[in-house]
């Protein structure tokens, strides 16, 4: 399967910042693999309240994109992101509340990057998470993408999900 997209729609809770940077970072290194590259961040395409359901449908007509955020979803009242995004089968990736600040964004989601890019072939719907890991034998930590608390590439593995080589 061909992915001549990589869309990222980053979620109001993570700001402009981050999407900006990343897109201005990565832009020219996607594109000149004649991969069309964009990035949105929900402030620059709803109205400020818009509640999640609403946006998520709407950017699902165009199933490319990947939902970035770090929703926490605390109101009981309101539907939890989450759940809409695997009932209507939004695919998104879902940052750790640990890495709390944009400098830990950028540097996490530039430290998975390679891994990210294996996010459009995995099935519509499909969470993943981006959470840190402390190994043991020193005081590094590492970023790492887990679907169902596997990393991605065991899980992809396991589960017979085909990457390009040019991608591993």
């Amino acid at each position: 399967m061909q992915h001549d997209r990589f869309w990222l729609f980053f979620d109001k809770c993570l700001g402009t910042s981050l999407s900006k940077k990343l897109d201005v970072f990565y832009r020219d290194s996607i594109e000149s693999q004649n991969i069309e590259f964009r990035v949105l961040n929900l402030i620059d395409k709803f109205a400020e309240g818009a509640d999640d359901r609403s946006w998520l449908t709407v950017i699902n007509e165009h199933p490319d994109w990947i939902v970035i955020t770090s929703d926490k979803s605390k109101d009981p009242k309101t539907e939890k992101l989450r759940n809409i995004c695997k009932e209507i089968k939004v695919t998104s990736v879902v940052i750790n509340p640990s890495i709390d600040t944009t400098f830990k964004r950028i540097e996490a989601l530039s430290a998975i990057w390679r891994f990210l890019r294996w996010v459009p072939y995995l099935p519509k719907g499909t969470e993943v998470k981006l959470r840190t890991r402390h190994l043991k034998s020193s005081q590094a930590i590492v970023y790492e993408l887990n679907i169902q608390n596997t990393r991605i590439d065991l899980w992809c593995h396991k589960n017979g999900i085909n990457i390009p080589e040019i991608l591993k």
